[in-house]
């Protein structure tokens, strides 16, 4: 085959030699990626792992009511006010669910110390 010309025409070996800078410096950044991640992020993910406060949520036991009702599958009017026994400071309307027969109970509610005071009517 003498007298064949190249492969590629002159016009092709232009792109690709403007092409293969780019296609190099895409690639370097592509495998930078992860390391740099990990060498930026580390340090901020042990400080938020360490910190204990973190991991820990402020949680309260069950509190039975300290008086049943009569009839516990009655409707409960608004402004019933539901005495526990020995709440304690930690329980507040923010953080709190009032839970009848497994499910949590869809009404407002406010607590004032032991008491629980319904803003919503429950029903039976």
């Amino acid at each position: 085959m003498a007298g064949a010309g190249p492969l590629l025409g002159k016009a092709t070996r232009r792109r690709l030699a403007a092409a293969v800078p780019v296609a190099v410096v895409v690639t370097i950044v592509v495998l930078l990626m992860y390391p740099v991640a990990l060498w930026l992020g580390l340090p901020l993910a042990k400080l938020r792992m360490e910190n204990v406060a973190n991991w820990v949520r402020e949680t309260t036991a069950p509190h039975p009511l300290a008086e049943a009702p009569a009839d516990p599958a009655a409707p409960v009017p608004a402004g019933t006010r539901l005495e526990f026994g020995r709440v304690g400071p930690a329980v507040t309307t923010d953080r709190s669910v009032l839970v009848f027969a497994g499910e949590p109970l869809d009404a407002r509610f406010e607590v004032t110390g032991d008491v629980v005071t319904l803003a919503d009517p429950v029903a039976g």
